[in-house]
């Protein structure tokens, strides 16, 4: 099976989780210029022949597609937003499976008709750029999970529920009620550890095709 990834620049960490998981990966990076009908018939395309969709991390989507003003956002790319709402009706409308990841879990939150906080403090890295990490409680188990963003979910969208999160009340992870859906505001690529394996082999699990 193959797993499409959309990301900003090339995504090795998510390569490497997912050939530990035992999947493939197709990369589909942001292009320059796109428009929304492009990006449809990319994603179409892609929803079509590959076997799940998985969004990265990166920067912060534009605060409009959820009804703010930009107080705090940064790092925008319009063109990867566009790319990435359309990846994830098209995958979504053949019930395929979708996992977002740090900024992809922002996506798929919005995509549901959720907001975000656009600046928080306390969750963002190190000053010397590496992650830091903290408590999340996640299905009744505490674990640690690292943190590496400045953004968070606020309201749920619809047909969401809350799997996990931080010891001050923030959203770390959630899935769909119906659809094979999930979504984690942390970086488990980034850690080969039985907790991170376990995320991404039960992405590949809910495939259905070889």
């Amino acid at each position: 099976m193959t797993i499409v990834i959309t990301a900003g620049q090339h995504p090795k960490n998510y390569i490497a989780a997912l050939d530990r998981a035992g999947a493939n990966s197709k990369i589909i990076l942001t292009p320059d210029t796109l428009s929304w009908h492009k990006a449809g018939i990319i994603a179409r395309e892609a929803a079509a022949i590959y076997s799940a969709l998985l969004l990265s991390g990166g920067g912060d989507m534009r605060p409009e597609f959820f009804g703010q003003e930009n107080t705090d956002s940064r790092n925008i790319d319009l063109n990867r937003d566009i790319l990435e709402l359309s990846m994830l009706d098209a995958f979504i409308s053949l019930g395929k499976p979708v996992m977002g990841i740090c900024r992809g879990m922002q996506v798929i939150n919005v995509y549901f008709g959720g907001t975000l906080i656009q600046d928080i403090d306390g969750h963002g890295s190190k000053a010397n750029g590496e992650d830091s990490f903290h408590m999340v409680e996640l299905e009744g188990k505490h674990v640690e999970a690292n943190s590496s963003h400045h953004q968070v979910i606020d309201d749920l969208g619809e047909n969401l529920t809350v799997t996990a999160k931080s010891p001050d009340g923030i959203i770390e992870a959630f899935s769909h009620n119906s659809l094979p859906v999930m979504a984690y505001q942390w970086h488990p690529e980034r850690h080969n550890s039985a907790l991170s394996n376990e995320i991404f082999k039960n992405l590949v699990n809910l495939c259905s095709d070889p």
